[in-house]
């Protein structure tokens, strides 16, 4: 009962991230599109990052590592690619690869995909539930 419990949370926490990461993911894509030159993108990527740190260290800072791995399977969810992924597209192969060192150090994995009708069935239920208001 008490992983039940701490899965609830964890969800109850996360997936409005996760949704909010979808939303300004798919934003700031858009943009990029009407940029001409990659100098501007790279700019505009790293101040969307930067808005991004000031507005999520905060709580990213609070979330306990369960919390953190739950985000990370939810952005998959939410947005159809790893957060390795996304690194990787956002801020180039060497530094998702130091991103995952980091992670793997403390025990997460950036490389981490979400199936819904297999380990994470559970995490799609509670999903349901949390957008019927039920949660």
């Amino acid at each position: 009962m008490r992983v039940y419990a701490r899965l609830v949370r964890a969800v109850k926490l996360t997936y409005p991230i996760a949704l909010e990461a979808n939303r300004k993911l798919k934003e700031m894509e858009a943009h990029l599109m009407t940029l001409p030159s990659e100098k501007e993108q790279r700019i505009y990527i790293k101040s969307v990052e930067d808005s991004l740190k000031t507005e999520y260290t905060p709580i990213l800072k609070k979330m306990s590592m369960y919390q953190g791995m739950v985000l990370l399977k939810l952005i998959d969810r939410e947005t159809g690619k790893t957060s390795f992924r996304l690194v990787q597209e956002l801020r180039g192969k060497f530094s998702a690869f130091f991103w995952q060192g980091v992670a793997r150090l403390f025990g997460a994995n950036l490389k981490l995909e979400y199936d819904k009708e297999g380990d994470d069935a559970i995490i799609e239920y509670l999903i349901g539930l949390y957008e019927k208001g039920l949660l």
